[in-house]
């Protein structure tokens, strides 16, 4: 008996250091905003600026595949995992989105800018007025790098983050519609 609870009380320690992502955190951040900024940046960046295929980025980021099937349709890919406040990631070579839930919403949205400054020189107020126009109050849009991103909290306690690689940021059809 005290055998198997020693192995039990083992997974459960390594099962739980699996869920926090491996960042530092000196300010303190929430661990589910560290898990937002970890898979944004070795994930759905990464896969965007063709610095790893998807399949590469989302097991090096501990995700799994799921597929899911509909009646009607194609079966579409989710990738899932333990990390805190992930709700689901989606992820092909042009478009990546990441749904997250729970009530840290600035720290999500500074989470989310501190990748997009870091990895494709963007600045949250130079994005808020980037010419595209907000569907949510708070939305944020903009492209850089070939690479048109959005980030929005979608309902309360929901933060969404989508990602697509656009031919051309200039050219993007989504600038007419303002």
């Amino acid at each position: 008996m005290r055998r198997f609870a020693l192995t039990l009380g083992c997974v459960c320690v390594l099962a739980s250091g699996c869920m926090h992502a491996p960042l530092a955190n000196p300010a303190g951040a929430p661990q589910d905003a560290l898990a937002l900024r970890y898979l944004l940046d070795q994930g759905c960046v990464a896969i965007l600026l063709d610095q790893r295929p998807v399949e590469e980025a989302m097991h090096r980021v501990r995700l799994t595949k799921h597929t899911v099937y509909s009646l009607v349709g194609s079966p579409s890919v989710i990738w899932g995992g333990f990390y805190p406040g992930l709700a689901a990631v989606h992820a092909d070579p042009r478009l990546c989105s990441i749904t997250m839930h729970g009530p840290h919403q600035a720290a999500y949205r500074q989470a989310t800018a501190d990748v997009l400054s870091a990895r494709l020189g963007a600045d949250s107020g130079e994005d808020a007025q980037s010419g595209y126009k907000a569907v949510f109050p708070g939305q944020i849009t903009a492209c850089r790098q070939w690479v048109r991103y959005t980030y929005y909290e979608a309902k309360p306690s929901w933060f969404q983050v989508v990602l697509t690689r656009v031919p051309d940021c200039a050219a993007d059809p989504l600038l007419r519609f303002k």
